[in-house]
């Protein structure tokens, strides 16, 4: 059965709610919480803005457990070490230097705003 968008939030709120009470999870103990995570059929290249904080390491985790490849961007002042191997880094931000994406392409983008919601 595919994995809709509606299941994709549902899964990594519910790995965000386990990273805020007992620390961010491994992928191991991730998919653990979630059950079986099912391969993408089509793996997709995914931009994830920030993505050291908050629910971003259970989406980060639950994207890799499904087989996409993963860009982060952020400043790379929190956990610049995290994921090291696994994913893409590209330090920059939103505010003032994007060059980092010059000529990226991505299929999706997620942007979770924690600290200027507006």
């Amino acid at each position: 059965m595919p994995t809709s968008r509606r299941s994709f939030l549902k899964a990594s709120a519910v790995a965000g709610g386990a990273a805020a009470l007992g620390g961010i999870p491994s992928l191991a103990s991730a998919a653990e919480r979630l059950g079986a995570v099912e391969r993408a059929r089509k793996p997709l290249n995914l931009l994830i803005l920030g993505g050291t904080g908050f629910t971003g390491p259970a989406q980060v985790n639950y994207a890799l457990a499904r087989g996409h490849k993963v860009t982060l961007l952020n400043r790379n002042r929190r956990r610049p070490d995290f994921l090291k191997g696994q994913v893409d880094l590209l330090v920059g931000d939103l505010n003032e230097d994007v060059s980092a994406l010059k000529d990226k392409k991505f299929d999706v983008v997620i942007d979770n705003p924690t600290t200027a919601p507006a």
